[in-house]
């Protein structure tokens, strides 16, 4: 099996701090929302959650593109207007 990148393994590739904190926002957004239970972790677990949950999520055998459409429609509830 090939090897699987967890959110934070990805996101060491950036060298940007400020990117690396706007992508991992936005990811915790995405896995909270397809993972409802990781609302009530704590700051620290959370963050190994989300490690934890982004390679199950790719291992699992999902619909992708349901999972994207659903967070399309649920930050576009929440983007600032401009």
């Amino acid at each position: 099996m090939e090897n699987i990148w967890s959110v934070h393994d990805s996101l060491s590739q950036y060298s940007s701090h400020s990117t690396h904190i706007i992508y991992y926002s936005a990811s915790k957004d995405y896995f909270k929302l397809l993972y409802p239970e990781l609302k009530r972790l704590d700051k620290k677990e959370l963050h190994k959650q989300i490690d934890i949950k982004s390679i199950e999520y790719v291992q699992q055998d999902r619909d992708y593109l349901k999972d994207l459409i659903q967070y399309k429609q649920h930050i576009s509830s929440q983007a600032p207007k401009t």
